[in-house]
């Protein structure tokens, strides 16, 4: 063995730089061998575990990651970066309210660590607790305000939590963007938040912006389909309806229907008595259009997100 490598070996500090750089630069095989080198030598230590358990997570092998994070915090119960790995496996897994239970073990350990309550707000919104997850996600800003993700996640949260105040969405994917210009996912949640205000032409540049940082977003494909579909004559008339009346919220949607019933009301009464023809198909129209006006957000919703269940 080499000095250099036993020096690595022998000092948990510049085991965890030299296996942090090994992952930062894609070499997780070789971090792999180190981490696995560092635990032979250093039983006691759960610092191998840890990274072990990060680089397995990164390898989807998310099974192998939870026992790696479960060893650390064997070796030291107290170790909130153990219990903050464990809750990323156990996420992984599914296996969500156990993940939940680490998370809130390792904010007891530090209640000022903004990377546990960001961790925090991001499962949260896996379960549609979108208020809550709000909540923790402003929490963890006010402790670190330079992590671009979690303005995304606040954005996001923003977009579904007051949905008729999507500027305010707009300005946290902004700030977002403007920490981290080169992420995908911000460009495509900046898309969704322009899709909102009827700001279609933008979002379609946010969307395509997505696309050539990361060609495979999903997000990003599914906004700009449907922007295309919305080109269409017959498509765009109910995307645009169903946007302006989803930013109505309820009491604007009620409005609107009294409004057609007063319509209604006055073409039933310059329909000619006995026209029956004329009659259903005045009810039908009045009845779908109701209906359509009543379910415009959720119709919305689902045209433009159905293979996103985590943004329902």
């Amino acid at each position: 063995m080499d000095d250099g490598r036993e020096s690595v070996l022998s000092d948990p500090g510049a085991f965890q730089r030299a296996v942090g750089n090994l992952i930062d630069v894609g070499q997780s095989v070789r971090a792999k061998e180190l981490a696995m080198d560092f635990i032979a030598a250093n039983p006691s230590h759960p610092s191998g575990h840890l990274a072990l358990s990060r680089i397995l997570r990164q390898q989807d092998e998310n099974q192998a990651a939870l026992e790696a994070a479960e060893a650390a915090i064997a070796l030291h119960p107290d170790s909130e970066d153990g219990h903050l790995f464990r809750a990323f496996a156990l996420t992984s897994l599914g296996r969500f309210a156990e993940s939940e239970e680490s998370i809130r073990r390792a904010l007891q350990i530090d209640p000022n660590w903004a990377g546990a309550h960001a961790t925090y707000a991001n499962l949260l919104s896996y379960g549609d607790r979108n208020v809550e997850a709000l909540q923790r996600a402003e929490l963890a800003l006010s402790l670190d305000p330079d992590l671009p993700w979690l303005h995304t996640l606040r954005a996001r949260l923003l977009l579904y939590v007051h949905p008729r105040h999507w500027t305010i969405s707009e300005d946290a994917v902004r700030t977002s963007l403007r920490l981290n210009p080169q992420s995908a996912q911000a460009h495509s949640i900046l898309g969704l938040v322009l899709l909102r205000g009827a700001k279609n032409q933008e979002a379609e540049d946010a969307f395509r912006e997505a696309l050539r940082l990361d060609p495979a977003d999903p997000l990003a494909i599914r906004g700009l389909s449907e922007l295309v579909k919305g080109k269409s004559p017959f498509y765009r008339p109910m995307l645009w309806f169903g946007q302006m009346m989803s930013r109505l919220g309820q009491d604007g949607q009620l409005g609107v229907l009294f409004g057609l019933w007063a319509l209604y009301e006055t073409a039933r009464a310059v329909v000619p008595p006995g026209n029956q023809a004329a009659m259903d198909l005045l009810t039908a129209v009045y009845f779908g259009f109701c209906a359509y006006t009543w379910f415009a957000g959720p119709i919305t919703r689902a045209l433009l997100r159905r293979s996103y269940p985590w943004l329902t």
